[in-house]
């Protein structure tokens, strides 16, 4: 659609003022229950290169020990703060981690993930190369619940990077991204996001700062793994299996932030498209209507609107994102037990893609004592 002109559709991305030789940092962590993890990233922190930080951690209404934790490390390193709230969400706890914060850039950890020692200073160094830069997004390493490497994000190609207002209102949302712990925003751009919808985003808020902080500022890819990404059962938006309820939350997320995306367009008078032109959430909307069994006729109505919105969105560095949306096709079009191993070999974890990423670029440095014996590296 084609929204109206409110006389702001020009808005330019601007170049930001100097940061100064040694910027503060604001670390937010938002925790929930997350006891067995959280000590681990704030070390992961307090390890930092750089040492102009803050923690600002908000503890969304924890029933487990992690209080007691998070209030151990504030008592011995004054840099750590924290919040206490009652349970309202990941957007909600976000809001508060950000009120209290000060620094001049944030950067975003996961209570479950990790930063590698160099990330702070990397991202650092970025802004300060790039004046037009608001957000910094990294590479992250996979790992599982036993420590083992899995896989990076992203898998292939690299994350993007530019001014990439007009692709991501091209493509509906779709822009190569990091999840929550590789995103860093200058607070200028954080400005322009938060707060960020409550109601709306309890969960999968990380969707709603990738698509709204590139409307403003241009965007810097640090193509290393400066975080460590750890997959488990109690992921939101992660999976160790594929089936219909992981499909639909991927698919409602998509749905609310495109939702999101669209009220800013119409704020600035910029055009949008459909939903339907975003390849992420038509691949997602294929995969669930197959494995819900529908009919063919559907699966062909799917497969036709993955091929437009991929093609629509494709660019010389791109062009992988058609492999991936073939084989889903052709999957889907397998019979079931068939086609459902066939969807899992290209999300789950495998020896394949273990040995892929491998060979694709170096492993992030794991921290001093994280390392399993028994001959695999390991973190």
């Amino acid at each position: 659609m084609k929204t109206k002109d409110t006389g702001l559709g020009k808005l330019e991305i601007k170049e930001l003022p100097p940061l100064g030789t040694e910027p503060l940092v604001s670390v937010m962590i938002v925790n929930y229950n997350y006891a067995h993890y959280i000590g681990e990233a704030v070390e992961s922190v307090l390890r930092q290169t750089y040492t102009h930080f803050e923690i600002v951690i908000c503890d969304d209404g924890s029933t487990d020990s992690s209080r007691e934790i998070i209030e151990r490390y504030a008592r011995e390193d004054r840099r750590v703060r924290f919040i206490f709230k009652e349970n309202g969400g990941v957007a909600s706890a976000l809001n508060a981690s950000y009120a209290h914060s000060r620094g001049h850039i944030i950067a975003m950890l996961d209570a479950d993930d990790l930063f590698t020692e160099e990330k702070l200073r990397l991202v650092v160094e970025r802004f300060a190369a790039n004046p037009r830069a608001g957000m910094v997004v990294n590479t992250l390493t996979k790992f599982d619940s036993e420590g083992k490497i899995i896989g990076q994000i992203p898998q292939f190609g690299r994350l993007d990077s530019g001014e990439l207002r007009d692709r991501i209102l091209k493509g509906a949302g779709h822009w190569s991204i990091a999840p929550t712990s590789g995103i860093c925003m200058r607070r200028e751009c954080a400005e322009m996001v938060f707060p960020i919808p409550e109601k709306e985003f309890r969960t999968e808020a990380d969707g709603y700062m990738l698509t709204q902080a590139p409307l403003f500022y241009a965007v810097e890819a640090i193509d290393e793994p400066l975080s460590l990404y750890r997959v488990h059962s109690s992921n939101l938006t992660a999976s160790n299996t594929v089936d219909v309820k992981w499909c639909r939350k991927v698919v409602s997320s998509g749905e609310r932030t495109f939702a999101a995306l669209s009220a800013t367009a119409r704020k600035y008078g910029w055009e949008t498209t459909g939903i339907e032109q975003n390849p992420t959430y038509c691949e997602m909307l294929l995969v669930q209507n197959y494995l819900e069994g529908a009919p063919l006729a559907k699966t062909v109505r799917n497969l036709g609107q993955l091929r437009r919105a991929v093609l629509r969105v494709r660019t010389a560095d791109r062009n992988k994102i058609i492999a991936k949306a073939t084989i889903i096709s052709l999957a889907s079009l397998m019979p079931k037990r068939a086609g459902t191993k066939l969807i899992e070999a290209v999300y789950l974890p495998n020896k394949l893609k273990r040995l892929t990423s491998r060979l694709a670029r170096p492993f992030a440095q794991p921290a001093p004592g994280m390392l399993k014996g028994g001959g695999e590296r390991s973190i």
